[in-house]
């Protein structure tokens, strides 16, 4: 999920991806609206996954089993359409729709789990991840904050040692599940670790808009606009996330 912010850095070597008529120019205008686009998407499945469970719970219809069919067929169905969005332009509106329908979901029922152990605590995660975001974006704009070539290149490689890092703990864990809890328990490492993860997802909105800018200014095609628009969306789904773990962390210790 998360390597899908650099598929824009891809096609600034791509001839094919800019426009050949000004015309066909992309925007920024352009990216905030199919951004936009996107994250009413996966607002309005979440919203529906979060009163359809606890509609289903009230009347006595839930089924665990379907829901974790469906949970297991969502992560599959995010997993192929982040990919196919990455690979094929033409495909990345349908495909990133029903990524963001499907990551939609997933946050629905976590923020739903999250909402029944500390109540209110969603839509502050929500809350506060809209405030990083616009934070950062006033930040990037006003030129507070420069992101250099060199800033990328350390981003990438944090990137992908977040990555590894990931895989190398769920792998442990599976030997030592004790190892999970000083991760992703309540301690003070769990903790450190969940600040970090979270300043590592909103500097990656840095460079995400960097990207754009750069390809924007060097004339990059209309239809591009829905990959840097997916690119945002991805990188703002990680950061709720991650805002979400870290404020279940700080209300556990309580």
């Amino acid at each position: 999920m998360r390597t899908s912010n650099f598929a824009i850095r891809r096609l600034s070597s791509n001839p094919n991806a800019f426009a050949t008529s000004p015309e066909n120019v992309a925007t920024r205008k352009g990216v905030a609206l199919k951004t936009l686009f996107f994250a009413v998407l996966t607002t309005a499945s979440a919203v529906s996954t979060y009163l359809l469970v606890i509609n289903s719970l009230l009347n006595g219809t839930f089924h665990f089993g379907l829901l974790i069919g469906l949970l297991i067929g969502s992560s599959i169905l995010s997993l192929i359409c982040g990919i196919v969005a990455n690979v094929s332009i033409k495909a990345t509106p349908v495909a990133g729709s029903l990524y963001a329908i499907s990551q939609g979901f997933l946050l629905g029922f976590v923020s739903l789990i999250a909402e029944l152990a500390y109540p209110g605590i969603a839509f502050t995660a929500l809350f506060a991840t809209i405030g990083v975001f616009l934070i950062i974006c006033v930040l990037y704009y006003t030129g507070i904050i420069k992101v250099s070539i060199r800033f990328k290149s350390i981003m990438f490689t944090v990137l992908i040692g977040v990555i590894f890092t990931q895989l190398m703990l769920f792998v442990f864990s599976l030997f030592i599940p004790a190892l999970t809890l000083i991760f992703y328990g309540s301690g003070p490492f769990a903790i450190l670790f969940s600040i970090i993860m979270v300043i590592i997802a909103s500097l990656m909105i840095l460079v995400s808009l960097s990207n754009i800018d750069g390809l924007i200014n060097n004339g990059l095609d209309k239809r591009y606009e829905w990959l840097g628009a997916f690119g945002l969306i991805v990188t703002l789904i990680w950061l709720y996330m991650e805002i979400l773990r870290l404020l279940i962390k700080l209300r556990g210790r309580r």
